[in-house]
């Protein structure tokens, strides 16, 4: 049994209702094991980062320039070093080859941005549906679905019309 099945099978046993809130999951997993506990790390929007915004980023993992030259899902092994290369290989037998690229210089130790600045809302039709949910949930987690953000939602969404 991989170790991911045996955590899966043991918070499985814990999440047994009445979850009212995603908070409820978190107290449960920490409550799954009480001699070795699961580290757990509650994330939130500030998590998040722009990579987009990184001057190194790679721009292709392509190994060829041209038709019928090797593409990306022909590497089978990539080698990431600390001052910026890149190698790979298309077979495991093969030795590391560099990846073509662009250099860029490096300018010293970037940190990205923050993907998001402010928690992301949800349609306000998806809000409507869970302050519906409010008469089965108990009231101590009212608050939570009344403060979640939300948009008005947009009639010409993708698909729709």
């Amino acid at each position: 049994m991989m170790k991911y099945d045996s955590v899966y099978a043991t918070l499985e046993k814990y999440f047994i209702p009445p979850i009212n809130a995603p908070s409820d999951y978190i107290a449960q997993m920490r409550n799954a094991r009480l001699k070795q506990p699961y580290h757990i790390k509650v994330v939130d929007y500030t998590f998040f980062k722009n990579y987009e915004s990184v001057p190194f980023n790679i721009h292709s993992l392509r190994p060829g320039k041209k038709a019928g030259e090797p593409v990306a899902t022909d590497i089978r092994a990539l080698e990431y070093r600390n001052n910026g290369e890149i190698l790979f290989k298309l077979r495991h037998t093969d030795t590391f080859q560099f990846l073509p690229q662009k250099q860029q210089k490096r300018t010293g130790h970037v940190v990205p941005e923050l993907l998001y600045y402010h928690p992301i809302p949800i349609a306000e039709s998806k809000w409507k549906c869970l302050q519906e949910l409010k008469n089965v949930i108990a009231k101590d987690h009212h608050t939570f679905y009344d403060n979640l953000p939300f948009q008005k939602d947009n009639k010409t969404t993708k698909g729709k019309k």
